[in-house]
């Protein structure tokens, strides 16, 4: 897509997330967390470490940083370490 169609496009994408954003009512999470983390991010570096979600979550707040940044942590070969935490994460609750 390009011109006009692509601009009404992401217009729209724009839109709606920002529909769903003002909707959104956040609410307690009963449980722990995993918040991960990108290692490399210039994003909240003057916030909390846990950017604030202690105050949403009834448990613990567990950080991990992942290498990379916002994007990269989902690119080789970030991407790996990132699975390889969330599967331990998972196998670790699923006891």
């Amino acid at each position: 897509m390009i011109g006009a169609e692509s601009a009404a496009y992401f217009r729209r994408v724009e839109e709606a997330c920002h529909d769903a954003l003002m909707s959104y009512k956040i609410r307690e999470f009963d449980g722990d967390i995993l918040l991960v983390r990108a290692k490399d991010s210039y994003y909240n570096n003057e916030y909390d470490n846990d950017l604030g979600w202690s105050h949403y979550v009834n448990g613990k707040v567990e950080v991990l940083f992942a290498p990379g940044d916002h994007n990269s942590i989902f690119w080789p070969p970030n991407v790996e370490f990132l699975a390889e935490k969330i599967g331990d994460e998972l196998e670790k609750n699923m006891r």
